[in-house]
């Protein structure tokens, strides 16, 4: 069912893993990686989060609706660089 409100508070917020939340990892001399979801929309906003210390930037490079979406940072790093990331759809229309 779907959840309408104004304002949501809880003391936990629970996702599938692999489906809305997941991890995901850019192997060392790499540029990006590919992660497979069905719910990436042209108005999903996909938060990266790394897990690996690191002074490059993660970014969403690219999103295919219903298929995928692409992690990328500047330049290969020497070291697998491990990260979180997290789908929020953001509805079109007004509540």
């Amino acid at each position: 069912g779907v959840l309408q409100a104004q304002t949501v508070e809880a003391k936990e917020y629970k996702a599938q893993s692999g489906v809305t939340v997941g991890a995901g990892k850019i192997l060392s001399r790499q540029k990006s990686v590919d992660i497979l979801s069905i719910l990436v929309k042209p108005f999903s906003r996909i938060l990266v989060t790394p897990t690996t210390e690191t002074a490059l930037t993660l970014s969403v490079t690219s999103k295919t609706e219903g298929q995928k979406f692409t992690v990328s940072i500047p330049t290969p790093s020497a070291q697998d660089l491990d990260f979180d990331w997290f789908i929020i759809n953001e509805t079109t229309t007004p509540n």
